[in-house]
């Protein structure tokens, strides 16, 4: 008997437009970094709104852009270019780091960021974090474009 009920199940869900697993992972919201600094290779760091999808904020997102040399180093400050335009047509290095998140709604159990960069069609994404609405991402990553 209790097959029967699940197949009736299954077939209701088959059926059902608008039914949708609870294993489907549901968006918070959206953090804009705009890295104008980056040009000038000033680092960026602040907590930045996660608006959700009707742009009320959902969170922060503590977030890091630090340039740095080929090696991951961070420049110092007589390695940092002025003006911009001497880094035109040259490599720039810079680690992208995601570090908390604050003020998320304890519904959301499983955390993670994910993000693509400019003409990369590659997505990054953190280690999901699990049992915090606070959770620590630990996540860094090198980039490096070249300015133009």
């Amino acid at each position: 008997m209790n097959n029967n009920n699940d197949l009736l199940i299954d077939l209701k869900k088959s059926y059902d437009p608008f039914f949708e697993s609870p294993d489907t992972p549901t968006q918070i919201g959206t953090v804009l970094v705009v890295a104008k600094q980056l040009a000038y290779l000033q680092p960026i760091k602040g907590d930045f709104k996660i608006l959700d999808l009707k742009c009320n904020e959902a969170g922060l997102l503590n977030v890091e852009i630090v340039p740095c040399d080929a090696q991951g180093k961070p420049l110092s400050s007589s390695q940092i270019k002025d003006p911009a335009k001497e880094l035109l047509n040259k490599p720039i290095n810079f680690l992208i780091k995601l570090n908390q998140t604050s003020k998320i709604n304890e519904i959301y159990e499983d955390i993670y960021c994910q993000f693509c960069m400019i003409n990369d069609k590659t997505v990054y994404k953190t280690d999901v974090v699990k049992g915090t609405s606070q959770p620590d991402l630990k996540y860094s990553r090198q980039f490096s474009v070249t300015v133009t």
